[in-house]
């Protein structure tokens, strides 16, 4: 193992101990009950001075978030790494690292069962046995090809993918995707995360522009104040999941050609018409009422420009196209995380026999949340509440 794997591992022991212990002292330690997710309420910050319609602000949300037009290649949304139940089920070109794979992974590798686990022994009951196998590989989420942007493309033939060099990332002469180093997790319950991204790093205070909250005081957004139009420092707190949003769209593997920035993406989505690749569900709970009669994008008067007038403050956009582009990633993240504070599973079974409907789970699954809560295993010492 390498130092920087061992220091990797430290800190995600440290950060799951601090997270343990904050949770344990909110709760107030011991063996508690466990509750219906209803019962809890949503954390979310006080937006008054930024939102002016909260309903136009999740169907913002929901339209960047699905939308592939977001990614420098046309192809790559958000959803492309969070489509089932919320979480990256892909099984083909995941494994990161192919330089230092210990399994001559080739291109385009699609994983089965069989792949699985990657550190295995003879005997999976004895720590003590011989190994049977040990893979120095990492299943993680495919991007988008390597290329440095260039700048926003106007052709009529490559509409939604952005101008860039031709350099490609290739593993035995095939061009393929990138790779990153760990997979994507659910977006569902996430709103209840105090940080985000796998090592905690997208901060519980959104700065409008980047992942690292009050840690980047370099980053700020514009506001129109009288007649004039000056820098604004962001500082909002419960709102990790706005700064999680707010980094793929640029990262050079995820999503983006390498070196774009907000004001490029602000103006590439403001040409667009929303979701105008994607077809939209006549009954889709966010979006049916704005869909385009062809169902492919959202109607004509619902423009990108037009739904971030509807959902932000004048102060924000009133400057016209150049102000919205600088202050897109403002924008991109309070609205993906309006969206994803809707996505709480909140009337599962589970919720259902806690909020008293004695017959939403089976009697053996009564009987396993019985030993879950009591018996000699006290589980809920560490999963207390909902």
């Amino acid at each position: 193992m390498s130092h920087q794997s061992a220091r990797l591992l430290v800190t995600g022991a440290a950060l799951l101990l601090m997270l343990t212990v904050a949770v344990a002292a909110q709760q107030g330690g011991g063996n508690g009950p466990i509750a219906s997710l209803k019962g809890v309420a949503v954390p979310e910050p006080d937006l008054t001075a930024y939102v002016a319609d909260r309903h136009a602000l999740v169907v913002l949300g929901k339209a960047l978030f699905w939308d592939v037009q977001v990614g420098s290649d046309g192809q790559t949304a958000c959803a492309t790494c969070h489509f089932h139940a919320g979480a990256d089920h892909r099984v083909t070109n995941q494994i990161a690292g192919f330089a230092t794979s210990t399994a001559g992974v080739r291109a385009n590798t699609t994983l089965s069962a069989a792949d699985f686990p990657f550190h295995a022994l003879a005997d999976p009951t004895d720590s003590s046995s011989p190994l049977a196998r040990d893979r120095r590989d990492v299943v993680g989420s495919a991007g988008v090809v390597l290329r440095r942007f260039v700048d926003v493309s106007d052709s009529p033939s490559d509409v939604g993918v952005d101008a860039s060099t031709s350099g490609l990332f290739t593993i035995g002469g095939v061009p393929v995707r990138q790779v990153t180093s760990r997979n994507a997790p659910t977006v569902i319950n996430a709103v209840f995360n105090r940080r985000n991204f796998w090592d905690g790093r997208a901060s519980d205070v959104f700065n409008g522009v980047t992942p690292f909250g009050a840690a980047d005081a370099r980053s700020t957004v514009l506001v129109v104040s009288g007649n004039t139009v000056a820098p604004q420092l962001v500082r909002l707190d419960r709102s990790s999941l706005a700064s999680q949003a707010v980094g793929p769209p640029l990262n050079g593997t995820e999503m983006s050609f390498d070196g774009r920035q907000w004001p490029d993406l602000g103006r590439k989505m403001l040409a667009l018409t929303p979701l105008a690749r994607q077809t939209i569900a006549i009954d889709d709970s966010v979006l049916a009422g704005v869909r385009a009669p062809s169902g492919n994008g959202l109607r004509s008067e619902f423009g990108y420009a037009a739904l971030i007038q509807l959902a932000f403050r004048p102060a924000y956009w009133s400057a016209g196209h150049s102000q919205i582009a600088q202050n897109f990633g403002l924008f991109f993240g309070l609205a993906i995380q309006a969206y994803e504070a809707t996505l709480v599973s909140d009337d599962t079974p589970a919720d259902r026999f806690l909020a008293g409907d004695p017959a939403a789970l089976t009697p053996i699954q009564q009987q396993g949340l019985n030993e879950f809560r009591g018996g000699g295993s006290q589980c809920t010492r560490c999963h207390q509440g909902a």
